[in-house]
C-alpha cells in the first residue's frame, strides 16, 4: 500500500501539527470564537438541521456531535482506524472507516504524492478494510457497505494510464526507480475520505480518494460507479526535472498524475456533483498550484473542470448564488469560485482549513485541522 513519493506531505504535516499555530483572530471577513475545540484531525464534518456538528475526528478515530451550546458528545469510536468523511440527512449519519495501516499524519500524504505501485499492488492485495457506516437517530450503528471489497472486484480505474507517458525506453531506463518511467493502470487501493447524501437519489455518494473515482451506495448498501476521475496530467519543465532528480530527456514530457479527489457535494438544483481534487505529486507549489474542482454529472458520468489552481484543495463548500468554497489547507486559504472566477475569501497564516461547509447562511469551517486543537468556525463577511 506504501509507495514513494518524491515530497513527504507527512512531514510538513507533522512540522505543522508541532508548530504553533497563529490564533485565529477577527478580520475582514470575521472569524467567529470556535463553536468547539480540542478536535484531534478534523479533517471533515457536517452540519445538521438543527445547528449540531458531525465531526470526524480522523486521527483519533472519533465520530463527534457537537451541539448548538457548543457541547461535545461521542457518537462512535473506531478502534484500529481513522473516521473520514461524515454526512447526514437528517435522520441518519454516515461516515467512512479505512482500518489504520500508518500513523496518523501520513493521512494526506496517502493522498498527494507523486506516486508509484509496488510491485505487490499489481496483483491481488490484501486491502485494509474501507467501510461506509450508517448511525441511525435511535444510535442503532450498521456497516452499509465494504468499500475494499468493491475496488478488489472492479478496480475502476484498472484502464487508466497513470505515470509518464511517451518516454523512450532509453529515458524510461534513466528515470529513477521509486518513480519509475513507464505508464502504469490505476492499481486496487481505497480510501474513501468524504461522502454526501444523495438526496434525491437516495443513499449516499462517497469520494474514494485512493481509488480515483466518486461512488453511490444505495440505501441497501449496493456499491456502484459514478465516475473515475481524469487523469491530472502536467508538462515537466526543466526547472521541475532539475528538483526531481529526472533526467533532461524527460523535460516537456507528460506526467499523468493521479486524480485524489477529497470530497463530494450535492448541487440540489442540478443534482450534479462538486468535487475538489488533489493533483497527485508534489503538495507544494512546485509543480504549480493544481488543485482543482470538478462538476460530475452522476447521470451521464462525466466530469468537467470548473476551476484549477488551488493548492492541497481538501473540501467544497456550496453556497448562494452558485458559489464554491474551497478550503486550501497548506495555503492557510478558503477561495471562492463565482462564475468560474476565483478570489480569497480568507488568508490568515496558521488557519489550516481542511473542511468547509454551508449551513443556514453561514459558512463554517474546521481550522488548524493537522493537529490536536482543531476548531470549529464559521466565517462571514
Amino acid at each position: 500500500m506504501k509507495r514513494s513519493r518524491i515530497v513527504g506531505l507527512a512531514a510538513a504535516a507533522t512540522a505543522l501539527c508541532l508548530a504553533a499555530p497563529s490564533p485565529v483572530t477577527a478580520a475582514a471577513p470575521s472569524v467567529s470564537d470556535p463553536i468547539a475545540t480540542g478536535l484531534v484531525g478534523p479533517l471533515q464534518f457536517d452540519v445538521g438541521d438543527h445547528g449540531q456538528v458531525y465531526v470526524g475526528e480522523n486521527f483519533a478515530g472519533l465520530l463527534t456531535r457537537i451541539a448548538p451550546s457548543g457541547r461535545k458528545k461521542v457518537l462512535y469510536a473506531e478502534r484500529d482506524g481513522e473516521v473520514g468523511g461524515v454526512a447526514s440527512d437528517g435522520h441518519t449519519v454516515a461516515w467512512t472507516y479505512t482500518q489504520a495501516g500508518e500513523p496518523p499524519t501520513e493521512t494526506l500524504a496517502r493522498l498527494g504524492t507523486m506516486r508509484r505501485p509496488a510491485a505487490s499492488a499489481r496483483g491481488v492485495v490484501d486491502l485494509p478494510d474501507a467501510l461506509l457506516r450508517t448511525r441511525s437517530a435511535k444510535g442503532k450503528v450498521r456497516t452499509l457497505a465494504d468499500l475494499a471489497a468493491y475496488e478488489a472486484r472492479h478496480n475502476p480505474d484498472g484502464d487508466q494510464s497513470y505515470g509518464f507517458q511517451g518516454l523512450s525506453d532509453e529515458c524510461a531506463a534513466s528515470v529513477p526507480e521509486e518513480i519509475g518511467g513507464q505508464p502504469y493502470s490505476g492499481i486496487v487501493e481505497s480510501h474513501p475520505y468524504a461522502v454526501a447524501n444523495a438526496l434525491g437519489a437516495g443513499g449516499w455518494y462517497v469520494a474514494d480518494a485512493a481509488a480515483n473515482a466518486i461512488l453511490r451506495v444505495s440505501p441497501r448498501g449496493r456499491v456502484t460507479l459514478v465516475d473515475v476521475l481524469p487523469a491530472q496530467k502536467v508538462a515537466i519543465t526543466a526547472e521541475a526535472a532539475q528538483m526531481l532528480g529526472l533526467p533532461d530527456c524527460t523535460v516537456g514530457k507528460k506526467y499523468a498524475f493521479e486524480p485524489v479527489p477529497t470530497d463530494v457535494e450535492v448541487d440540489q438544483s442540478t443534482g450534479k456533483l462538486v468535487v475538489s481534487l488533489l493533483p497527485g505529486g508534489p503538495e507544494d507549489d512546485s509543480l504549480g498550484a493544481r488543485g482543482s474542482v470538478y462538476r460530475v454529472n452522476p447521470r451521464t458520468h462525466t466530469a468537467r473542470k470548473v476551476a484549477g489552481g488551488f493548492l492541497s484543495a481538501t473540501n467544497v463548500a456550496l453556497g448562494r448564488g452558485g458559489r464554491i468554497y474551497v478550503a486550501e489547507l497548506f495555503a492557510d486559504r478558503i477561495s471562492v469560485i463565482r462564475d468560474r472566477r476565483v478570489s480569497t475569501l480568507i488568508q490568515q497564516e496558521g488557519l489550516m482549513p481542511a473542511g468547509v461547509e454551508y449551513a443556514h447562511g453561514r459558512l463554517y469551517a474546521s481550522t488548524q485541522a493537522l493537529g490536536p486543537e482543531g476548531q470549529i468556525v464559521t466565517i462571514s463577511r
